[in-house]
């Protein structure tokens, strides 16, 4: 396995310290980790998941948009934002712990380094009081 950017190992460090849920994304747009508040959150902690790919992700957690219609990830802005090396946000929900929809409002942040784009700190800020 290749070693890891710097940027994505510290990065790591910073959102494991974090009662935000926060996840780490890597260059590929893989899942490379999240903390123990967007465990909570999802219902999983990253040691039972592992690393996951966009597509499983998207099959676990089924981001839907306003109006509960499935939305892919390559139709979020958000998306389209970090991989063009700019922040991003938007709201839109997922399958939570217990099976029902959690709104979110996710916010993040491109992580680049001197060899170029490397992946984002994503954080989830659950909407309508959810925990």
């Amino acid at each position: 396995m290749a070693q890891q950017p710097l940027e994505l190992i510290l990065a790591r460090n910073l959102i494991g310290s974090l009662s935000t849920p926060a996840v780490l994304v890597d260059s590929d747009g893989a899942v490379a980790f999240f903390n123990q508040a967007a465990g909570r959150l999802i219902g999983r902690q990253f040691e039972e998941t592992g690393r996951l790919s966009p597509e499983e992700w998207s099959e676990r957690f089924r981001p839907v948009d306003e109006h509960d219609q499935p939305v892919s990830l390559d139709e979020l802005g958000l998306v389209r934002a970090v991989e063009g090396g700019r922040p991003g946000s938007a709201t839109f929900g997922i399958v939570g712990s217990g099976g029902g929809q959690l709104k979110l409002q996710v916010t993040a942040m491109p992580l680049s380094g001197i060899s170029g784009f490397h992946g984002a700190v994503v954080l989830l800020l659950p909407l309508d009081g959810e925990a």
